[in-house]
């Protein structure tokens, strides 16, 4: 009788296990079943490599007209600095030619 209710209580604890197993086995698997789903809404966020590189090409691309359109007109910029520095040095000359052509004006009123 005592191996008998001993067997009994073992295939309880048994029983009881299997049972916790169960239940621990059902919990996992949803929550998997949940990972599923925020894995695939996370992925629906991606874009793929293909798209990102044309995308980046495009903006370098237009990185690189800015940067020639500046350039551009960096050298038109510094053309006119150059002729208006010519023109203000052909300024300062100006007195000095007029001074002349008067010296020279004078010197054949003279004469």
């Amino acid at each position: 009788m005592k191996k008998t209710k001993h067997l009994e209580e073992k295939f309880l604890w048994a029983e009881k296990a299997l049972t916790l197993q169960a239940e621990e086995y059902e919990r996992r698997l949803n929550a998997l079943n949940g990972e599923a789903g925020r894995l695939r809404e996370m992925q629906s966020t991606y874009i793929p490599r293909e798209v990102f590189d044309r995308s980046l090409q495009q903006q370098n691309e237009k990185f690189e007209r800015v940067v020639n359109d500046l350039k551009d007109r960096i050298e038109v910029l510094t053309a006119y600095n150059l002729k208006a520095q010519g023109l203000r040095q052909f300024g300062t000359f100006i007195p000095w030619i007029i001074s002349i052509v008067a010296i020279i004006v004078m010197y054949y009123l003279n004469k």
